[in-house]
């Protein structure tokens, strides 16, 4: 109902609708407690506490019945350590290289081992050091060979060029005498026959020149003795004539004796040239046999030098052949004594193979393990809630346990172990313990792996089912037992 004494802000005051039908406002003014029925009594439900008094018998019931009980854990093979025997160096050495690898089964008499039983390796290295000059003493043995044999090849070029330039120079100068001189001095030679011909053609011409004016001259005296010209018989212009004709042919006469002067004079030059170029080819002939002879030294020099170069290189191919024999009976030295054999048949059993490759070992410094597999030591892990169980297992000395390998391939074997002792160490948590049970297992057939992991189990008997329920919750939930 609404209070109209006290009226509520207009924001939040109710409205009623218009339209109400008169029910819904009974129903409203009709008070609370009028419209809650009483509850109904019941009765006790027996029903109900009979089911569950039944389930609990029946849970009770069923915890008690007794099932087959094992307990299980994880473990390892191990060789016995009294079935593991070290090998060892007789004198000290270095262990080159393992011919066998961890895991691996060995007859007695086989090679384990390569070792170097002297150490000359500051030897050995001298060697090396000095192999490595010599050896660049031969490559530079070499290179100078090459050298050589490269001036030889030139050496032997400039001879043969040198003595076919002699022997054409020889050629002329043997031509020079003969009826085929060399081109040049052939072709001045025709100048001066040429010039001879000039000569003898110009004084043939100065014979009859000095013929004719002998005969002017006798013609003029005999006119002269007659008295012709003093007479006046003869015209001034005959008689000039006449005189100056007879200039003429003197002038021409000579004319043909400064020609002939000078023909002379110029085969003089001609064979001044040809005297001086058989001296120059009789010079370079010297010269060329002089240079012949030089290159033909040289080259028997450069010969006797490569001849040289090559008994060093073949010395220095001996040195070389000689330190590498020398490095070679070292090494020879240091792997003597190298095989370190097994001394029983086996399984190698060492993982630090590789630690104690190259390594310096002294007399009696063990090298490897080598393990008889016909017994085995198993260390098995076991919960700590099982502790009494193995407890059992130990005090009845005996027991049969299934191995389940975890390596794929293997089948799961049963072994008896025999000779159990127990102990506890943290497991990887720290929250609980493990219990190491420990056994020696038969492995006649040798079918065990060394180092191999694999689940264990053995079977203990028979128990209620809640204890084994609640071995198993502890379990799970990694809580701690004391014992």
């Amino acid at each position: 109902m609404t209070n109209t004494s006290n009226p509520q802000p207009p924001s939040l005051k109710v409205v009623p609708p218009a339209k109400m039908d008169a029910q819904t406002q009974k129903k409203q003014e009709t008070p609370v407690q009028e419209a809650i029925a009483p509850p109904e009594k019941k009765g006790t439900p027996w029903g109900r506490l009979l089911l569950l008094l039944g389930l609990a018998g029946g849970l009770f019931a069923v915890s008690q019945v007794e099932v087959t009980t094992s307990v299980r854990g994880k473990g390892q093979l191990k060789p016995l350590p009294e079935n593991l025997q070290y090998v060892y160096l007789d004198e000290p050495g270095r262990i080159l290289n393992f011919m066998v690898a961890d895991g691996e089964p060995v007859e007695s008499g086989t090679i384990l081992a390569q070792v170097q039983s002297q150490d000359l390796k500051d030897e050995i290295m001298a060697e090396e050091i000095r192999l490595a000059e010599e050896e660049a003493k031969l490559t530079t043995a070499s290179q100078e060979i090459a050298v050589l044999t490269h001036r030889d090849l030139e050496a032997q070029q400039r001879v043969r060029a040198a003595r076919e330039t002699r022997a054409r120079v020889e050629d002329d100068v043997a031509r020079l005498s003969s009826s085929s001189p060399p081109p040049r001095i052939e072709r001045i030679t025709h100048e001066i026959k040429s010039m001879d011909s000039q000569i003898a053609g110009l004084e043939r011409t100065m014979t009859h020149q000095n013929n004719r004016l002998d005969n002017l001259q006798v013609r003029i005296e005999r006119l002269g003795e007659n008295g012709v010209i003093e007479e006046g018989a003869l015209s001034v212009s005959y008689q000039e004539d006449l005189q100056e004709r007879v200039e003429i042919l003197r002038e021409q006469i000579n004319s043909s004796i400064s020609r002939i002067e000078e023909l002379r004079n110029r085969q003089q030059a001609k064979q001044a040239e040809i005297d001086t170029l058989a001296e120059d080819k009789e010079r370079k002939l010297e010269d060329l046999d002089h240079q012949f002879r030089s290159e033909e030294a040289q080259w028997r020099t450069i010969e006797q030098e490569l001849e040289a170069a090559q008994a060093a290189h073949q010395a220095q191919v001996a040195t070389v052949q000689k330190v590498k024999e020398r490095i070679a009976q070292l090494k020879s030295q240091q792997l003597e004594n190298r095989e370190l054999e097994s001394p029983i048949s086996g399984i190698i059993f060492a993982q630090d193979l590789s630690e104690k490759r190259g390594k310096w070992l002294d007399r009696h410094d063990p090298v490897l393990q080598i393990a008889n597999l016909n017994r085995l030591k198993a260390e098995i892990a076991f919960h700590q809630a099982d502790a009494d169980l193995i407890q059992e297992i130990v005090e009845r000395g005996s027991a049969q346990v299934e191995l389940k390998p975890i390596q794929p391939g293997y089948p799961t074997e049963i072994a008896k172990v025999s000779n159990m002792k127990r102990f506890t160490q943290p497991d990887d948590s720290a929250q609980t313990q493990e219990l190491i049970l420990t056994a020696t297992v038969n492995n006649g057939g040798e079918k065990g792996l060394i180092n191999s992991e694999f689940y264990a189990e053995i079977e203990v008997g028979k128990m209620p089912l809640y204890q084994r329920v609640q071995r198993e919750l502890t379990k799970v939930l990694k809580l701690r037992q004391h014992f």
